[in-house]
């Protein structure tokens, strides 16, 4: 049991030190994950998140069309469509460690 209490607390912290778009990028991993596993109660709860963290405000149309692919793969969890979750997320994970994941990187390699 104590091993098992360390390991949550070290995934609390590396939650609250987390940047932004390291968060982002996990809940991407969570999803997929659940995805091919097939796991709808872990996909939801990673596709809401996701939503949540939208700013449609500052994102303009880029949040809006995310907020609709999230919502389609949330109607995709529910009628069991797992395979297209994992694919659509997939890529959406890609583009997210191309763009700002890696924007967020660079600095901190271009220092090392």
């Amino acid at each position: 049991m104590p091993a098992l209490h360390a390991v949550r607390l070290y995934q609390q912290q590396a939650v609250r030190s987390a940047s932004p778009a390291a968060l982002v990028d996990k809940l991407y991993e969570i999803g997929v994950a659940a995805a091919h596993a097939g796991d709808a109660s872990r996909a939801r709860r990673a596709l809401v998140e996701l939503t949540a963290a939208l700013d449609l405000e500052r994102g303009g149309e880029i949040a809006a069309q995310l907020q609709g692919l999230y919502e389609f793969s949330l109607r995709a969890v529910t009628a069991g469509d797992f395979t297209t979750v994992a694919e659509l997320l997939g890529g959406l994970r890609e583009a997210w460690r191309a763009g700002p994941l890696a924007a967020e990187r660079a600095p901190a390699l271009a220092a090392a």
